[in-house]
């Protein structure tokens, strides 16, 4: 299932700077694929880094588009925890542009609360991105906690929030 493009790619690589990139795919608007808790993490991150950026690939309207009831619930989540500025929706990415996505981010997030396979998770560890991911569905069945990723809980966003700074501040979590 793994694209032939994420077997080519150029490796992930540590990077260590004030204005961190937190990167996540989603495949559709749906609340089960926990974005919530994600924009709700990253609103805990803002105080020690207030140039964060969550960058959003997927199926999640914004804009001028017909919104959904769930996009509309993110889009005023974002603004309610102040986070225009740091929340960016990409839209549907191809492969190569995913790659970049991942190449260019800190630490990619996996926060659903049910996955039977997670493409996106498999993607990203193939090319060696740091993963903080939801302790959920089968994804404990594609990593070992603090070996290939660091799981927490669906719920618990300040785990998420703690598990996203270790891995933008110490790079031997990576």
């Amino acid at each position: 299932m793994i694209r032939e493009e994420f077997f080519n790619a150029q490796q992930w690589k540590f990077k260590n700077n004030n204005s961190p990139i937190i990167f996540t795919s989603c495949s559709a608007a749906v609340s089960y694929k926990g974005l919530h808790v994600l924009i709700k993490s990253v609103a805990l991150l803002i105080q020690e880094f207030p140039d964060v950026q969550l960058r959003i690939a997927g199926q999640v309207n914004v804009g001028n588009k017909l919104l959904d009831g769930y996009s509309v619930f993110l889009n005023k989540l974002v603004k309610k925890l102040g986070l225009s500025n740091n929340v960016i929706f990409l839209g549907s990415l191809n492969a190569n542009d995913l790659i970049k996505e991942i190449q260019d981010c800190n630490v990619v997030v996996v926060p659903s609360f049910i996955e039977t396979y997670c493409l996106a998770f498999a993607e990203a560890m193939l090319i060696g991105a740091p993963v903080v991911v939801s302790y959920a569905g089968a994804m404990p069945e594609l990593a070992i906690h603090e070996k290939e990723a660091l799981f927490y809980n669906p719920n618990d966003i300040g785990m998420c929030a703690s598990y996203i700074k270790q891995l933008i501040n110490n790079q031997d979590y990576s």
